[in-house]
């Protein structure tokens, strides 16, 4: 911990919000909530969907931010982090006003937001305080978005559960993944309406690093996606493709999205492609060839392959 003045300003904040939002709740009511899938599979692969009820700890954190903010001496208080060198740094590199509204959205309520679900309900935690002000003052003073990018593949099944191909891992869907990405909702309807389409099992990850306040989805990162799904189909027989990469931060703060399709499970024409383990040689083996005419550029925003470089890779993916 590197500014005890700013992590003690910030816990004052944490705790006093803490406070008000226990006095907003309703005399004998409890934290709101929604209701969300529950996806389980037994031990022969059959899956189940019911719901579950859980705190909704986004909600309840925004629904008090503005009467917060106003309050005179939590106005005070976020008036004098606003002279904080890297607050300002923070908030200027997310190309907001220094004023507290904006402290109040970029950096309160995700760092409220945070702390709720870390401690699992309004009582303020110590422990769990020390735990989220690192990682914000970490990622105030690194100057760096990280997010994983991850685009779902159809038509697609692996023997492994998971496996790793140069800097792309895949891997199972876990059971909240699988509702998310298949369509399945609170809404006991969603299960029959999602077998329309084949499942969603696996997932293409990739890690990125980009400058803060950067977009996250080059075209590097876009073709690299490409290229592995190329090489794979090159690998071995069968029809494989992704319609949508999704980005999800993994630094304190930043926002998720998604390019191309808003619904990612789509036909696809042809069998099914299989990846199996002794499959896995002759994947790295091309992933290799993609890198090695790629060096310098892979990461670095610039076009990825020159026509030259594209048709080099082509020749020695199709050598013998």
């Amino acid at each position: 911990m590197r500014d005890q003045d700013l992590c003690n300003a910030l816990k004052e904040l944490t705790v006093r919000y803490m406070d008000a939002l226990q006095d907003s709740l309703p005399r004998g009511g409890g934290l709101p909530t929604r209701l969300v899938p529950k996806v389980e599979f037994d031990t022969n692969g059959s899956l189940t969907v019911g719901r579950e009820s859980k705190p909704d700890f986004g909600l309840l954190a925004a629904t008090t931010l503005i009467d917060f903010v106003n309050d005179k001496v939590n106005e005070a208080l976020i008036i004098d982090l606003l002279r904080h060198e890297g607050i300002v740094n923070l908030l200027k590199d997310k190309g907001v006003s220094i004023i507290p509204m904006a402290f109040a959205y970029n950096i309160l309520q995700p760092m409220i937001t945070r702390q709720l679900v870390m401690q699992n309900g309004i009582q303020f935690n110590e422990g769990e305080f020390a735990s989220n002000y690192r990682a914000f003052e970490e990622y105030m003073n690194s100057e760096e978005d990280r997010y994983i990018l991850s685009a779902p593949l159809s038509n697609f099944t692996m023997e492994s559960d998971i496996e790793r191909i140069g800097p792309f891992t895949i891997r199972k869907l876990n059971a909240d993944e699988f509702a998310a990405y298949n369509g399945i909702t609170a809404d006991p309807d969603s299960l029959a309406r999602s077998i329309s389409l084949p499942h969603l099992e696996f997932v293409l990850e990739m890690p990125t690093t980009v400058k803060r306040g950067s977009p996250a989805l080059t075209q590097t990162n876009q073709e690299c996606f490409w290229w592995l799904v190329a090489i794979m189909k090159l690998t071995k027989a069968g029809s494989v493709g992704y319609t949508t990469i999704w980005g999800q931060p993994l630094s304190w703060s930043g926002m998720s999205f998604g390019v191309g399709n808003a619904y990612p499970r789509y036909t696809v024409v042809g069998r099914p492609y299989i990846l199996q383990n002794q499959d896995l040689p002759g994947l790295r083996a091309h992933w290799e060839i993609v890198e090695t005419f790629s060096v310098g550029r892979l990461h670095s925003g610039q076009q990825l392959f020159s026509d030259s470089a594209m048709r080099s890779i082509g020749f020695e993916l199709m050598r013998p």
